[in-house]
């Protein structure tokens, strides 16, 4: 069993995801809510060994650090219950691409029981 996704959104950064200490920014909380309306249901895996692939599609992503967007879409694969804790992540594998002005912001998203 797998997952696969296409979300059409801007990647955010891990940078963005705090306000001071203990709050989480508008931004991070906007993308959450964004994203979990743009993605589709899913039967969440129930495997406690899996792997995820994650491509991000960034106009700007030559100038943003890989691991900055893995907390706040992983923590998204949780909330949108497609994986129940990121504890059974075994494998990740990140790939960050530049996209032109006209080409639209995405997150391609793949998860599958090891």
């Amino acid at each position: 069993m797998k997952i696969e996704e296409e979300i059409r959104i801007r990647p955010i950064s891990s940078n963005s995801i705090w306000q001071g200490r203990r709050f989480k920014t508008k931004e991070y909380n906007y993308f959450i809510e964004e994203a979990l309306y743009k993605m589709s249901e899913k039967e969440m895996l129930k495997g406690e060994r899996l792997g995820v692939f994650l491509d991000f599609y960034y106009k700007y992503a030559a100038r943003s650090d890989l691991d900055n967007f893995l907390k706040p879409t992983i923590d998204l694969l949780v909330r949108k219950k497609w994986i129940k804790d990121d504890r059974f992540i075994y494998f990740l594998q990140a790939q960050k691409f530049i996209i032109k002005d006209e080409e639209e912001s995405k997150i391609i998203i793949k998860i599958i029981e090891l």
